[in-house]
This record gives C-alpha cells, sequence and structure tokens, in this order.
C-alpha cells in the first residue's frame, strides 16, 4: 500500500473519530431555454407558496396526521418522491437538487447556478435561488447573491422549511459570507460558513453536484458501491483482487454486509471499546461468500478461524474507530464497462465535501453480476490521487 493511500485511509478515519467518463443522460434543463426565462426566480413567491406547488406530491405520503415519518421509510424509497418534487420545481423554473450533501439526483435547471457560478468568477452582480428536498419532504433554500462590491465573494441566506401538521412553516433562517465558495472541473459546487472552533452542530459546508450524470451511472452506484462505502473498511481505498486480496478487511465487511445478506441488523453490536465475538463459520462463511469468490481456506487465513469451535473469532470496532461520520468521503460512479467476460468496470470518485474535492481520489471496480440476480466484487484498483488532494 502506498503512502498516499495510507494517508487517504488515516484521514478518513481521523475525520470520523473528530466528528463522532461517460454519462450525461439528463439535459441542463427540463425547460426550454425560453420557458425557463419566463418561468425562473419567481422572486414574489415565498418559501410557503414553493411548498403549496408540490402539496399534492406530499400529501400523497403524509401519514393521518400531516406529516412525513421518515423513520419508517427507508431512504431509498423516499428517494422517488423526492424526485418528484424536484421535478415540480424545475417545471416551474427553478433549480432543484435532492438532500442536501447526499447528490443523488441530477439538479434541475442547472444553468441558473452555472450562470451564476461564472458571474461570480467575474465579479459580476448576479443572484439564484437553489432548493435542496430533505427526506422529510420539506426543503432547505438557499439564496445566492454577489456583486462587484464582494469581488467574487458570495452571501448566502439559508432557510428551512419543513411541513408541521400539514402545513408549510419556515423554521429557520440566516445569512452568511461565503467562507469557502469553489465550483470544480468535476462538476461540484462546494460553499461554507465559518463555524466556532470545537463546534459539534451540523456540518458548515455544502457540496452541490451541478453538471449530471447518467442515470444508469447513478443506480450502479447505489446498487454496488455506496452499500459498502469509504467510511468503516478498506475496500476501494486499496488494490486487490481474487488472485490476491492483500489486505482486504474482511471483518469490517462483515459488518456492512450482514444486512444485506439477511435483511436484518447485525446482532454483533458495536460498543464503546469494541467487543469479541464468535460467530459460526456457517454464517461468518455466508456472507462473505455472497459477494466475494473466495474459498474457505483463503477466508480463514485471512482471518482468525478456530478449527475446534468451527467458528471466528470477530473483534468489532468501538464507536471512536468505527469511521463513519457526516465528514466521511463519499463514491461517486461516474462511468461504466461492459467486459468481454461478463463483469462491469465502474469508474469511481471519492467526492469529498469536507475538503472540497469533487475527486479526492479514483478507483476502478469490477463487478460480476450473477444469474440468480446478485453479484460478487472482483477487484479494486487505486489509479489516482489528484496533485491537489488536501492531506492536512
Amino acid at each position: 500500500m502506498t503512502e498516499k493511500r495510507i494517508i487517504f485511509i488515516s484521514m478518513i478515519m481521523i475525520t470520523a473519530v473528530l466528528a463522532i467518463t461517460g454519462c450525461g443522460k439528463n439535459g441542463d434543463s427540463i425547460l426550454p431555454d425560453s420557458e425557463v426565462s419566463v418561468r425562473r426566480e419567481n422572486k414574489g413567491m415565498t418559501s410557503e407558496e414553493i411548498a403549496e406547488l408540490y402539496r399534492d406530491i406530499y400529501e400523497s405520503t403524509a401519514a393521518p396526521s400531516g406529516n412525513v415519518d421518515i423513520s419508517a421509510t427507508p431512504s431509498n424509497n423516499r428517494l422517488p418522491v423526492i424526485r418528484q418534487i424536484v421535478d415540480r420545481l424545475g417545471s416551474y423554473g427553478y433549480a432543484a437538487i435532492d438532500t442536501e450533501n447526499q447528490n443523488q439526483l441530477n439538479m434541475v435547471n442547472p444553468g441558473l447556478i452555472e450562470d451564476f457560478c461564472r458571474k461570480a468568477e467575474e465579479h459580476q452582480e448576479a443572484s439564484a435561488t437553489l432548493f435542496s428536498i430533505m427526506e422529510n419532504l420539506g426543503f432547505i433554500r438557499f439564496d445566492f447573491v454577489t456583486s462587484e462590491e464582494l469581488e467574487g465573494g458570495v452571501n448566502i441566506t439559508r432557510s428551512v422549511l419543513s411541513w408541521i401538521d400539514g402545513m408549510p412553516r419556515v423554521t429557520d433562517e440566516y445569512s452568511y459570507n461565503a467562507a469557502v465558495w469553489e465550483y470544480t472541473k468535476e462538476g461540484y459546487l462546494f460553499f461554507e460558513e465559518n463555524t466556532p472552533v470545537a463546534y459539534d452542530g451540523p456540518t458548515g459546508y455544502t457540496a452541490v453536484r451541478v453538471k449530471p450524470l447518467e442515470e444508469e451511472c447513478r443506480e450502479l452506484n447505489r446498487r454496488y458501491i455506496l452499500p459498502v462505502g469509504y467510511g468503516a473498511n478498506n475496500m476501494f481505498v486499496m488494490d486487490w483482487s481474487e488472485e490476491n486480496f492483500g489486505e482486504l478487511n474482511f471483518y469490517d465487511l462483515f459488518h456492512l454486509l450482514y444486512p444485506l445478506v439477511y435483511r436484518k441488523n447485525t446482532p454483533y453490536e458495536l460498543t464503546v471499546d469494541g467487543a469479541e465475538y464468535r460467530v459460526p463459520e456457517m454464517e461468518f462463511e455466508h456472507v462473505i461468500m455472497t459477494y466475494f469468490h473466495i474459498d474457505e481456506n483463503t477466508l480463514r487465513s485471512s482471518t482468525i478461524y478456530l478449527p475446534d469451535e468451527k467458528c471466528y473469532e470477530y473483534h468489532a470496532r468501538g464507536f471512536l474507530t468505527y469511521g463513519k461520520s457526516p465528514n466521511t468521503p463519499y463514491p461517486e460512479v461516474v462511468s461504466r464497462k461492459e467486459n468481454a467476460d461478463g463483469t462491469i468496470t465502474l469508474t469511481v470518485n471519492a467526492v469529498w465535501p469536507q475538503r472540497y474535492l469533487g475527486r479526492a481520489m479514483c478507483s476502478e471496480v469490477v463487478i460480476r453480476p450473477l444469474e440468480n440476480g446478485g453479484f460478487q466484487y472482483v477487484s479494486n484498483c487505486v489509479i489516482d490521487f489528484p496533485e491537489d488532494w488536501r492531506t492536512e
């Protein structure tokens, strides 16, 4: 493992402890340019009035109490509803995306934001509004303003609208001058507000993908890459293959993949300092072998196997070393390639909002789809650490 890869893994872990090419299906706008110019930025409309534009969508999801119980609905099941709301706001000429910092849907009317970014860079006067639809089907509204006097700086008004007893209400609003405003070549907009030292509230940064990705790339990411991600494991940040699994940590993968195999939470719970468990061999091997083409001897030699007890000694991570936090980078599939042997090669970028990087690193992940509808991870090859990747 190279020094840079070790630094990358270490930065993910440190961040968590402190916090306790080929894709472009959707167009730049869901409306013709002429119609957007007429309907864009209905400045006379309040946030409550804008929420009323999609009341029918909200009410089709809300409980009799008039509120959406997000704890009762898995996140992926809410995405189609959020997509409907994003598209509805887009049809009225607004720029809109899904939940803040998740970037699972293409922005509608991204040209509005691209135009604002260009004018800010040129120190021109401009304004724009962006809506981020939250999982409770309210939204965060960002009103951007820049001018010649701000010299490329941007003033941001951030307001939150929530549905309370079936009625839309603005519950929070404040303004700040962006401490960071950066639009990257990967098509990401990063902006951040200053937060006090040792502040333990919500993160002060926002990452917004402006340029679209092909929907198939997004679906492949949700199916194959996001369930594992970069937190609490090393699968996508080091080189390995079926011929040589190297330092791949199968204990971490057991914890992450167990719910996918058994459709329930793992019974081997995390504790403050970590815990030791005895996992029956059939149970441990079933989880790992569902997603990897690996034989018993190879798996047992890569772990602590207790033959007399026919079990694996499993040391679960502690809370302080779990390696997941709001600051953890997240993966994004940006292209795909079908191989002659039936496998698929996915090019995956690590997006690191905390460090304003749309490509903190890049790897090629090979997936083998199976006839039964399942799949196996075949290999990972890290191919790029950009020169401007930050390690401080």
